[in-house]
């Protein structure tokens, strides 16, 4: 999650954030949706693969998310909504 989130940042200026958010969101749904299918009998690469979907999608959804937040406040109140958004996370 941490280096897709890196490589992620960059992204907003160049594509819609909400794009790359709801392609984020897809990809943890999915990854979540793989965990249904998980039994005693299931092999350790099927949850491993599960749980980089989930972490792939988390990635691809904070960075554009923050940058959706962030973008119409006013420079000085990006503390407050700073911390609001990470007391709601």
């Amino acid at each position: 999650m941490a280096i897709i989130s890196l490589v992620t940042g960059r992204l907003p200026d160049m594509i819609d954030p909400h794009i790359i958010a709801f392609i984020g969101m897809v990809l943890t749904a999915f990854g979540l949706m793989m965990f249904v299918f998980v039994a005693e009998s299931t092999l350790l690469w099927y949850i491993s693969a599960s749980l980089a979907m989930i972490g792939v999608g988390l990635g691809r959804f904070s960075s554009p998310n923050q940058d959706a937040i962030m973008s119409p406040i006013e420079k000085q109140y990006y503390g407050v909504a700073s911390s609001i958004k990470g007391s709601m996370s």
